[in-house]
């Protein structure tokens, strides 16, 4: 049975004896004056520390520290000492939690199988987390960091692995805008940020995102995030760092500055699902730095969505590739879109040979000026489009285009096998070595949407065949409402 406290002497009774492992608030817990926090013993590997009032509310744990600028005592925290090899657990859930310790309301020195969990709290302070080499988690959560609150306020985590899951919010304000919201750090084989599958997560912050993320930024199945950076970029990357969307997972990124905040910041390899959805206009010029560095493949699944568009003047690339024999890979997207509508050669950087392999419905290049600014409408049609034509395919017909070739700024130079259309195909397409993306205002890839109003009962069908790139508009009436 869980034990029921009601005063800080009661809980620190209960976290120190190894035979209790879950205990439940019967009221409002603080610190007070008392210093000294609460050392858990290493034996006492699994712990649950509950604010549920019985009556749908949760109560609240205040720690100790000083109220303006908040203080630094790891004395303070609820901590394990150091841990052996025995993985740690300790949950805190269904509470708010008022703290003024920047070494965190749970702290660990360094134990790597220590893993800290935030579930249904709401947290108000300086910094939550401190667990360098273990694992931090939050589901359910409202997070907040304020310098206007707390000035010493800092990450919402240093650690070396993080999770956040449910339907969470972190607000972070540090005091300046270098802190990361996860600061990662030690065993580089391990270091990771996760979104959790089916998680639905909102962050704002004047900071960055992370740092040194070696085994990746994961969203897995399902996930959503919306990501706005204030002041700035995404992230503040010292190492290459693997960008997974899982299937269905969607990231909407807000940030005047793009995903990272300087040149040597990369991402790769960059990989979007089935389903999943990558969304990102960037509106402000962040010195020379591209919006996205891929050092490797850049692949984009069945259904997948990326949309990245440079609205601002002098724009540099939205994507930059880091090396050669990098591929772009676009495996029937649902769509593909890079958007300048203010510039050429700002949409891809190659930087070496790389590669692009295409297999969708359409691929299509938008090389002059876009007038009006919304490509793709019956009066701004793409300057080059590559599609089948099923009346000179050769057989078997299969819908979607294959186009595969070695890319440059300047070149795309197809395969000896690198299409399937035919030749009487091709010589009614442009020619493929205008399939150059650098050099475009827009580079479009993707299934034909197809939304249809409703058909009256009555009605009579109509056949026919239009030419290969027309443009066709249907008009009629049901009901009297016009369509």
């Amino acid at each position: 049975m869980p034990t029921v406290v009601t005063t800080f002497a009661e809980l620190r009774s209960a976290l120190v004896d190894t035979d209790e492992t879950h205990v439940i608030f019967g009221a409002d817990i603080s610190m007070g004056t008392t210093t000294g926090g609460i050392q858990i013993p290493n034996n006492k590997y699994t712990v649950i520390i509950d604010g549920d009032d019985g009556a749908g509310g949760r109560y609240t744990f205040t720690d100790y520290g000083n109220a303006s600028s908040g203080i630094g005592a790891t004395g303070n925290t609820i901590r394990y000492p150091s841990a052996d090899s025995n993985t740690h657990t300790v949950t805190m859930q269904n509470m708010i939690v008022n703290s003024q310790n920047y070494y965190g309301v749970l702290y660990s020195p360094g134990g790597v199988n220590v893993q800290y969990v935030l579930r249904n709290v709401q947290y108000v302070g300086p910094q939550p987390f401190h667990n360098a080499n273990g694992q931090v988690e939050m589901y359910d959560c409202d997070i907040t960091l304020d310098k206007s609150i707390y000035s010493q306020t800092e990450e919402v985590a240093e650690c070396n692995r993080a999770i956040i899951g449910g339907k969470t919010t972190i607000v972070h304000k540090p005091i300046t805008t270098s802190y990361n919201i996860f600061n990662l750090s030690n065993n580089s084989a391990t270091r990771a940020v996760t979104i959790a599958a089916g998680a639905d997560v909102t962050i704002n912050t004047t900071g960055f995102f992370f740092n040194s993320p070696d085994q990746g930024f994961i969203m897995e199945e399902g996930a959503k995030l919306v990501y706005t950076a204030e002041t700035g970029a995404m992230a503040d990357l010292s190492v290459t760092t693997p960008f997974i969307l899982k299937d269905g997972a969607s990231f909407t990124l807000n940030a005047s500055s793009g995903f990272v905040d300087g040149t040597t910041d990369r991402f790769g390899p960059i990989t979007v699902g089935k389903g999943a959805s990558l969304t990102y206009g960037q509106t402000a010029r962040n010195g020379s730095v591209s919006t996205l560095y891929c050092a490797g493949d850049f692949t984009v699944l069945e259904g997948g969505s990326v949309y990245l568009e440079a609205a601002y003047a002098n724009p540099n690339e939205l994507i930059e590739f880091y090396g050669s024999g990098r591929t772009l890979s676009l495996q029937q997207p649902k769509r593909f879109v890079l958007k300048s509508t203010v510039s050429t050669n700002s949409l891809i950087n190659f930087s070496s040979t790389n590669r692009m392999e295409i297999t969708s419905r359409q691929a299509n290049l938008w090389t002059s000026a876009l007038s009006p600014t919304d490509p793709g409408g019956f009066t701004n049609p793409p300057d080059s489009a590559w599609h089948r034509i099923k009346a000179l395919a050769e057989e078997p017909f299969t819908p979607d285009v294959v186009i595969k070739g070695a890319a440059t700024n300047t070149t795309f130079t197809l395969d000896a096998d690198g299409t399937n259309l035919s030749t009487d195909e091709q010589a009614l397409l442009p020619v493929f070595n205008v399939l150059v993306p650098a050099k475009a205002y827009v580079f479009a890839v993707g299934q034909l949407d197809l939304n249809a109003n409703p058909i009256a009962e009555d009605g009579y069908p109509i056949f026919g065949r239009t030419e290969a790139g027309a443009n066709l508009e249907i008009d009629y009436t049901v009901d009297g409402q016009n369509y």
